[in-house]
């Protein structure tokens, strides 16, 4: 079949219809990647098909205002194996008469050769037989080749990563013509190419609903995997998760113990910082949302951490040359946990220390991260939680998580964000000491597989 097809070349070549094209090289031993039927042969592009550009509009032309009987196929046109009809653009009788050479037809095939789009193919509907092909795709034309084979040949990972590795040996944005001839495929005899379209196109529609059921199965386990999350952490915070043991305590006494720690401290520092200290109000019974276990007891947030709001910085304040401390400024610091650096400041003044918890408070908010900088200055968009050894902040993070919703919902402004007042004074379900670590150790055990079950 490959000799009757560069007979049927060379016939055309001497009738003038075709141009003589540069010979081949043969196809090495090294360039042949997997084995094929002893019926079929190795051959290059350029061998059963004849490659041709098309033409950018004249120097001054422009698209037509108008329907004309001359459709200009653009690129983004070229789209699902086919041309799109949806936005199609038309030259004039004048330039179409200066590019009246450069066409395609529904016996080809179209390739395109520019940037990110190079080696999408397609096959011309009907009704844009004849009509011009830009210069940034080429018409490739097969002899004694079904188009259908050709095209789902050319389609493959296999042709793809070939027409992507010649575009890299260049480096250029554009694909020459000739290097596309250079790339090699299988070929079958004819009417088993027919029998391979035909089984191809029997099957399909099978592979296609089968691709859509797993784009639905992978919604779905996501679905799942988000919903198992958010059940686990909920389950924690309503003393679920973990048993309780009556030899750790109860939370009224370490509550009442933090309460006299601060009061404390806050005295030695200052009787007025003490006195200015604002009192939350109490718990109502309207407010508790759910019943916790009896060593539990419900709290306030701002009466067991320390909470401090950021402070955006004037640009002269900050730097990027790591002179002074980190600067963070918000949600693009956060990623998966870490805080990234990229700014630093001589003159803090919102100060977070090592192992505080850092949370997104404004723009995109509930990213949080436990700080491992000995101190960094924190922006307007990013509020600190510091505790005692009393309380463990992996507990609070777990808390929060389950709250980031809520406190939105409380956002008095057009952009997101949540406020201080709103965070301190948000109820808290305090476990003992011990049982917030085992709920903290139970959650990194379990978050992982909630992972692995919505991969």
């Amino acid at each position: 079949m490959l000799e009757e097809i560069q007979k049927e070349k060379a016939k055309l070549v001497k009738e003038g219809k075709l141009k003589k094209e540069k010979t081949l090289p043969e196809i090495t031993e090294d360039e042949i990647p997997f084995d094929i039927p002893e019926s079929w042969c190795w051959c290059r592009l350029g061998e059963i098909c004849t490659i041709k550009g098309g033409k950018r509009l004249p120097m001054g032309s422009s698209f037509s205002e108008n329907v004309t009987n001359h459709v200009y196929i653009r690129v983004s046109d070229m789209k699902n194996n086919t041309i799109s009809l949806d936005d199609l653009h038309y030259i004039s009788d004048e330039v179409y008469e200066k590019i009246k050479n450069y066409i395609i037809t529904t016996d080809d095939i179209y390739m395109t050769i520019v940037g990110a789009t190079i080696g999408k193919c397609g096959i011309i509907p009907d009704c844009l037989n004849n009509m011009n092909l830009t210069e940034n795709a080429a018409r490739i034309i097969p002899f004694l080749v079904d188009k259908h084979y050709l095209l789902m040949c050319l389609t493959t990972d296999f042709c793809q990563t070939q027409f992507i590795e010649k575009t890299k040996q260049v480096g250029v944005q554009k694909m020459a013509l000739t290097r596309f001839s250079n790339s090699i495929l299988p070929l079958p005899p004819l009417e088993e190419q027919k029998r391979i379209v035909a089984a191809i196109e029997k099957f399909m529609p099978l592979i296609e609903e089968y691709g859509k059921k797993e784009t639905e199965l992978k919604a779905f386990n996501e679905q799942i995997g988000l919903l198992t999350k958010k059940a686990i952490l909920q389950e924690a915070v309503q003393g679920k998760l973990v048993p309780q043991i009556a030899a750790e305590g109860n939370a009224k006494d370490l509550l009442e113990e933090i309460r006299r720690s601060r009061h404390s401290e806050l005295v030695s520092e200052s009787k007025s910082k003490a006195k200015k200290e604002k009192t939350l109000p109490e718990i109502t019974e309207d407010e508790i949302p759910f019943d916790i276990p009896e060593s539990w007891c419900w709290c306030r947030l701002g009466e067991i951490v320390q909470l401090t709001s950021g402070q955006d910085l004037q640009p002269e304040m900050y730097n990027s040359s790591q002179k002074g401390i980190p600067y963070i400024t918000g949600a693009s610091n956060f990623n998966n946990g870490n805080v990234i650096i990229n700014r630093w400041t001589e003159t803090p003044k919102s100060v977070a220390i090592k192992d505080d918890l850092l949370l997104t408070c404004k723009g995109t908010v509930g990213e949080m991260a436990f700080l491992k900088e000995k101190k960094v200055h924190i922006a307007r968009q990013v509020m600190s939680i510091r505790s005692s050894e009393k309380i463990s902040l992996g507990y609070v993070k777990i808390y929060l998580t389950t709250q980031i919703e809520n406190l939105k919902s409380k956002a008095k402004s057009m952009i997101p964000g949540i406020a201080r007042e709103d965070v301190i004074s948000s109820l808290f379900p305090l476990p003992p000491l011990a049982e917030q670590k085992r709920i903290v150790g139970a959650i990194e055990k379990l978050l992982p597989l909630c992972e692995k079950l919505g991969s």
